[in-house]
């Protein structure tokens, strides 16, 4: 691989090196452009006249190609290199933030067209690490002087690449600082769940889950914020790993794990976005993303693809991303009229008014609102 690779940086779907040839090369272009623009996407500096031009140049380019991305999971293309739907979810959030960043950068918002820009590699990944499947880069050089950039940015990079024994040794970084888990705890908080993320379901390993429990230990204070949540996931941890290692070879029997996950999961919490169950939730994902890859139009893909939006109700950043809420639609879609739907449009509909609730009340645009309703027809079970 050449520094070109830097776009799996670019996204998601790099997760096999048997992709197809037009595929390949839809990710070399992401990477050129990804790499080029890459300094100014990490500076903290405002926006210059020249950065402006760099950046507003890399969003258009990078806005082409994340369509022809997304077409392709659409399955309108050069397909994508495994037949997770989850792929296609992904690459639509990328192709819609592409856009947005351009937009805002040719119509003179250019501080919120760079930070939809770099929004990017939190779509990144989320797919790098759904799981272990596809290749690990150890030292793949980069065009960014990565001495250049903070611990969380060069954390982040690494992991966006698919570097991931680099991305975990500086989230530990992160989350062994004092500073940063006193005054930035919602950072540190991402730290700690990305690490997660390459551990269980990249690395799946307890041994390497627990180093990381362990770093949050040895802090001289915790966050606030997470100190409830310590516990169980050591539990959870120690638990997994007295399990030992499984195989599954029936889509029967991954389904029956991922219940059984589900149910320890949701049992940890003491309120619906209680972290308590972070380590099983992570768990969860991986199976039910092994079973929609192996069993795409298996018959239990809606029940899992419920089961993955209430994960990622918790798991993702659900103010700033709609990814649960784009599980539970693709539910209802595959399963119209069906009790399954019900419950996943019942879901769906929660996080909308959630979303569009504030101080002021309650005010869903014109167009969520028809999808809405296309939805709750779509949910109704017919009467035999």
């Amino acid at each position: 691989m050449t520094t070109r690779s830097l776009l799996i940086s670019a996204l998601l779907m790099t997760t096999s090196l048997r992709a197809d040839e037009p595929w390949q090369k839809k990710m070399s272009e992401l990477s050129d452009t990804l790499s080029a623009v890459m300094p100014d996407l990490v500076s903290q500096k405002p926006v210059t006249p020249k950065s402006l031009e760099r950046l507003t140049k890399a969003a258009k380019k990078i806005t082409e190609v994340a369509h022809q991305i997304k077409m392709g999971a659409q399955g309108k293309a050069a397909p994508p290199p495994d037949a997770d739907p989850s792929i296609s979810l992904l690459s639509s959030l990328f192709a819609r933030e592409a856009q947005n960043a351009y937009h805002a950068l040719k119509s003179g918002s250019p501080e919120f067209g760079k930070a939809s820009l770099r929004a990017v590699t939190s779509y990144c990944i989320s797919c790098h690490t759904r799981t272990d499947q596809g290749p690990s880069f150890p030292s793949l050089p980069l065009k960014t002087d990565v001495g250049k950039l903070n611990r969380m940015e060069r954390a982040q990079l690494f992991a966006a690449t698919r570097q991931f024994d680099k991305a975990l040794e500086e989230f530990e970084g992160v989350i062994s600082d004092p500073a940063i888990a006193a005054k930035r705890q919602l950072e540190w908080g991402r730290a700690v769940r990305h690490a997660f993320a390459i551990a269980i379901r990249v690395n799946q390993s307890p041994d390497r889950a627990l180093k990381i429990v362990q770093k949050v230990e040895s802090l001289p204070a915790t966050p606030k914020l997470f100190q409830d949540f310590i516990g169980e996931w050591k539990k959870s941890i120690l638990d997994w790993k007295k399990e030992g290692a499984k195989k599954f070879d029936s889509e029967e029997a991954l389904f029956k794990e991922a219940q059984r996950l589900s149910v320890a999961a949701e049992a940890t919490q003491k309120y619906p976005m209680d972290h308590s169950g972070d380590v099983l939730f992570l768990r969860l994902t991986l199976v039910a993303h092994e079973l929609l890859t192996r069993y795409p139009e298996g018959k239990y893909s809606a029940d899992v693809l419920l089961m993955l939006g209430n994960a990622y109700d918790v798991l993702d950043d659900h103010l700033m991303s709609p990814l649960p809420e784009m599980y539970y639609e693709t539910c209802i879609r595959r399963s119209p009229h069906t009790s399954i739907a019900q419950k996943c449009f019942q879901r769906y509909e929660s996080n909308i008014f959630f979303g569009y609730t504030g101080s002021g009340g309650t005010s869903i645009p014109t167009e969520v609102e028809n999808i809405m309703k296309e939805l709750r027809d779509l949910a109704k079970v017919k009467k035999s």
